[in-house]
C-alpha cells in the first residue's frame, strides 16, 4: 500500500509551449540548487494535488490569475522512495509572462535538443511530450494551449506538424484546411479576425481560437 510513511510524493507541473515549431517545457533552477528541474514541490500531508499544483504555479505567476489554470495528470513514476506525479498545466489566457520570486535563480524553456545540453533526463521529458501528443491527437482543440492567441492557418498547421501527429489531415495544406473548417463548424474551433500579416504572395488572414 502506498503511504506517506513509505514513500515521499513529489508533484511536478509541466508548462508546455510550441516555440519555433518545437515542443518546449519550462524548467526552473532554485536559489539553493545548481540543477534544472521541472517546477515541483513535495506533497504535504493532508493537501490535495490541485492545491500543490497551484502552489507551485504561484511561484511563477501572479496569484490573481491562478484560477485561469487547470491541470491534467500526465503520468507518474517511482524514483527510489519518491513517487513523482506530473501534471500538465493548461490555460488559454496564459501569456507566459513569468515573475521571479526570492526562491528562484532562473527559468528556461527546454526542448528535446536542449535537454541534452543541460544534462537532464531526456527519457522523463520524452514521456511527458508523448502524453501531450496523445492528448492533442484526441483533443485537437487543445493545441491552443500551446501556441500564441492569434495565428495564420499556416502557423496553426505547423504547430500540429511540430507534434509529429500521424494524421493525414495535418500533412497536406488542402486536407488540413478542409478538416479545420469542418471542425470549426462543429465546435466553434477558430474565428477570423480583421487582421492580416504580410505573406510571400499575399497578406495572410489572422485567426484566433474561440
Amino acid at each position: 500500500m502506498l503511504t506517506s510513511d513509505t514513500f515521499n510524493i513529489k508533484i511536478n507541473i509541466l508548462i508546455a509551449k510550441i516555440i519555433n515549431n518545437e515542443l518546449n517545457a519550462l524548467f526552473w533552477k532554485k536559489k539553493e540548487s545548481d540543477n534544472w528541474e521541472l517546477p515541483s514541490k513535495s506533497l504535504p500531508f493532508n493537501q490535495s494535488f490541485k492545491f500543490v499544483c497551484k502552489s507551485i504555479l504561484s511561484e511563477l505567476v501572479n496569484n490573481k490569475i491562478l484560477k485561469e489554470f487547470n491541470f491534467r495528470l500526465a503520468g507518474h513514476f517511482i524514483n527510489e522512495k519518491t513517487v513523482e506525479f506530473n501534471y500538465l498545466c493548461l490555460s488559454k489566457k496564459f501569456k507566459y509572462s513569468f515573475k521571479y520570486n526570492d526562491k528562484l535563480k532562473d527559468i528556461t524553456w527546454v526542448n528535446s535538443e536542449k535537454i541534452i545540453k543541460l544534462n537532464l533526463s531526456a527519457d522523463a521529458l520524452s514521456k511527458n511530450f508523448e502524453f501531450i501528443r496523445f492528448f492533442i491527437l484526441n483533443n485537437p482543440e487543445h493545441i491552443f494551449y500551446l501556441i500564441k492567441n492569434e495565428f495564420t492557418l499556416t502557423e496553426l498547421q505547423d504547430a500540429f506538424l511540430s507534434l509529429d501527429l500521424e494524421n493525414k489531415q495535418f500533412n497536406e495544406k488542402r486536407n488540413f484546411r478542409k478538416w479545420l473548417f469542418q471542425k470549426s463548424k462543429l465546435k466553434n474551433f477558430i474565428e477570423e479576425t480583421d487582421k492580416t500579416r504580410k505573406g510571400q504572395h499575399r497578406p495572410a488572414k489572422i485567426f484566433r481560437s474561440i
